[in-house]
């Protein structure tokens, strides 16, 4: 039954006006498929605002995992409320993080304020080292609708993908939200638990569903291992739960084509702490900027040339961008 609880808080949220161009955007893509050309009606139904880039962790690959200290950066809550002003009446799915550990927010009880001020579907994803009691009762007061929980295996694990992470300390933090959330007869956020699934770990996956499941967790997440370099053969590829294949001259490449297209393109307008508005949350490093919200109204950059020019590059031939190359949307 709490996948319901999940689907009634979405519905909560819901308009005419939301709906009406939830369907129009969802046309649009299609039509976009079908003529290849662009074709874009509405606005996007999710946005994924970068409240933090950087992190308490090291992973390999994360460009966040380079920011620590006095480095991290964050958006100013005036650039989200801003966002939010111009996208709310459409745009109802509200991603809070990018390339980040959002916990590291100065203001997340403001954001927070702010989702349930202009009624979004509120999600979240961390690393879920720093949840304690403070940020458990703002995740219940801020009415959060889903917490995303990332771990990789088990605490008996010596082969972490998570560099600095501590997985029995995030388990116990769960089981601590849990409890917290039953104190206060509160329902959400509903907790996702997410294994990345490597070679190394790929034989904890029964004990992983039973240790979360008995954590609180309402749901555990099997997402297999993304890898930025593919021309490394000795890559902790899992058989069952894999994304890629390996080339017989020793490359991996994904195992699901890449396909001229793209929904996230249609779908999710993405920006970074300083408003710079990318194609998708592939664009880690902000190769392909689109526009910037703190100068231009970031629903005019959805439908402006720059972002309709990318948006038909993907339709014509999506291989010949970087960020798409090592994805299989």
């Amino acid at each position: 039954m709490t996948i319901i609880r999940l689907y009634l808080s979405l519905f909560s949220v819901m308009s005419f006006r939301r709906i009406w161009n939830y369907l129009l955007m969802i046309k649009g893509f299609y039509l976009s498929l079908l003529f290849r050309k662009v074709i874009v009606w509405g606005q996007p139904f999710a946005l994924s605002a970068e409240l933090v880039r950087g992190c308490n962790l090291h992973c390999p690959g994360c460009v966040g995992g380079t920011l620590h200290g006095e480095d991290v950066k964050q958006m100013s809550p005036g650039l989200l409320e801003k966002t939010l002003i111009s996208v709310y009446k459409r745009t109802f799915y509200l991603q809070l993080w990018f390339q980040g550990e959002p916990f590291l927010y100065n203001e997340l009880t403001k954001a927070f304020q702010l989702s349930q001020k202009y009624r979004m579907f509120s999600v979240l994803a961390t690393n879920g080292l720093l949840l304690n009691e403070s940020i458990n009762q703002q995740l219940i007061d801020g009415k959060l609708k889903k917490l995303i929980v990332t771990i990789d295996t088990l605490p008996s694990s010596e082969n972490g993908y998570r560099v600095g992470g501590n997985e029995a300390s995030v388990v116990t933090h769960i089981k601590q939200l849990v409890q917290q959330k039953k104190l206060h007869k509160s329902k959400l956020p509903w907790i996702e638990a997410q294994m990345i699934v490597t070679s190394e770990n790929e034989n904890q996956i029964d004990e992983f569903k039973r240790v979360l499941k008995e954590a609180g967790a309402d749901h555990v997440r099997l997402k297999p291992a993304h890898f930025n370099r593919l021309d490394d053969p000795d890559l902790p590829v899992p058989s069952k739960y894999a994304r890629y294949k390996k080339h017989p001259t020793g490359i991996w490449e994904p195992i699901q084509p890449i396909r001229n297209r793209c929904r996230r393109l249609w779908s999710t307008l993405v920006i970074s702490h300083k408003g710079q508005v990318v194609p998708c949350c592939f664009d880690k490093g902000i190769m392909y900027p689109l526009g910037n919200a703190n100068q231009e109204n970031p629903t005019k950059i959805w439908k402006a040339e720059a972002f309709n020019k990318y948006r038909k590059a993907i339709l014509k031939n999506r291989r010949q961008a970087d960020i798409c190359r090592n994805c299989t949307e």
